[in-house]
């Protein structure tokens, strides 16, 4: 005695997120406009059967039964130029990240001197103080950035562990001060052309 049935498998279809920017909104700004709900995929086996005992499957198709909707993300690229007052005269920015913050001088950045390369940075800069290395994905390379106690700083070198949200800040061999923790790092202007702009930060 031979008969057939139909096996019905539900799974789940997750649900994708979509960033779409938004001139209206200020750069950094990211604001939920849909949660997203995740979908359902039918899946159906066909199921042969000899006598009560199974003896083979084949598939039957697949439906979807419920579509799932992507979660939206609005993000900002609308940069307002702001000014801070420093200790040298106010400057304008057009953006300010909280950052990770560390120090370094040319001898800490891993060679002595008289070695190949020594003190010379990714943008070919002498590092020292003034000279700060930035992710540069993040913060512009050979841009101009205002740190809080430090000072403007060219963003000038690189670095193998700066990725991200952080900034090593240069000195001068006899005015090295160690800095540890977070710090706002304003970054100075003009704003770059805005395919240069990372919109959405790490």
């Amino acid at each position: 005695r031979v008969t057939e049935r139909i096996d019905a498998e539900d799974v789940p279809i997750p649900f994708e997120t979509v960033y779409e920017a938004a001139a209206d909104m200020e750069i950094d700004t990211l604001v939920e406009a849909s949660s997203g709900s995740g979908g359902v995929l039918q899946r159906r086996t066909r199921v042969r059967l000899e006598n009560g005992v199974e003896v083979s499957r084949t598939p039957d198709g697949e439906v979807v039964t419920v579509v799932p909707v992507n979660r939206v993300l609005r993000y900002g690229t609308n940069i307002v130029v702001r000014t801070i007052d420093t200790p040298s005269g106010p400057v304008e920015y057009w953006r300010k990240a909280n950052m990770r913050v560390t120090s370094y001088t040319a001898t800490s950045a891993g060679k002595n001197p008289g070695e190949p390369g020594y003190g010379i940075t990714a943008s070919g800069v002498q590092a020292g103080t003034g000279v700060v290395a930035v992710d540069r994905s993040v913060v512009p390379f050979r841009s101009y950035v205002y740190v809080p106690g430090y000072g403007v700083g060219f963003a000038g070198d690189t670095g193998g562990g700066i990725r991200g949200r952080m900034i090593d800040l240069g000195y001068d061999e006899d005015e090295y001060r160690s800095w540890h923790g977070y710090v706002d790092v304003y970054f100075l202007g003009p704003p770059p052309p805005a395919e240069d702009i990372r919109w959405i930060l790490p």
